[in-house]
Parts: structure tokens; sequence; C-alpha cells
């Protein structure tokens, strides 16, 4: 979801989306405050890829891209790593779906 509202939202829109309370924690890693989500926001827009580490499911990374069609539609895929013995080459992976989402 993150990927989809950078990409759809502007910063007042944005704001307006996510509001102003404490968002609920899943895990201890997921981002709770408004300020923070939409600091990360504009972050994924600039790099065209969202990551979420760990927010949703305890051992998992989730990286997503928005998919460009020409009815401006937003869609979006989402790859999804388990992190093992604190290896996990998301990174190489991100650019490259980025880059093929954009094409």
């Amino acid at each position: 979801m993150r990927i989809l509202r950078s990409m759809q939202a502007q910063a007042a829109e944005a704001r307006k989306l996510v509001g102003h309370r404490r968002l609920v924690a899943v895990t201890p890693h997921t981002v709770t405050d408004p300020a923070a989500l939409l600091s990360s926001l504009s972050k994924v827009r600039r790099q065209g890829y969202a990551t979420v580490n760990e927010e949703n499911i305890p051992g998992v990374l989730s990286v997503g891209a928005e998919v460009k069609f020409e009815n401006n539609a937003w869609h979006a895929v989402r790859c999804l790593f388990l992190k093992r013995n604190g290896h996990c080459h998301w990174q190489r992976l991100a650019t490259k779906l980025a880059d093929a989402t954009h094409a």
C-alpha cells in the first residue's frame, strides 16, 4: 500500500490520507508516527519503490513498485523476502523492479 499511497498523493493529499493520529502497530517495526510515514512516502516517490522491513510480518521484507498503465490507473507489484541469517539482497532487486515497472 505504501507504494500506491506515495505515487497517488502529493504532500497535502498524503497528510489527509494518513491523518495526525498514531497508527496501529502490527509488529515492533511498524511505522506508527504519521510524520515518519509521510517522510518515507516522499523518499518512495524519489527512488521509485517502497520497502517494508518487518512492519507487517516478522522476518519478512517487501519491496513494491508502481506499475504504470496508459489509463493512469494505480497498480503495484510487490515481492516478499525472508530475512535469514541477516542476509537479504533486496536492494539489487528493488532497483531492477522499479526500472522494469517504469519501462
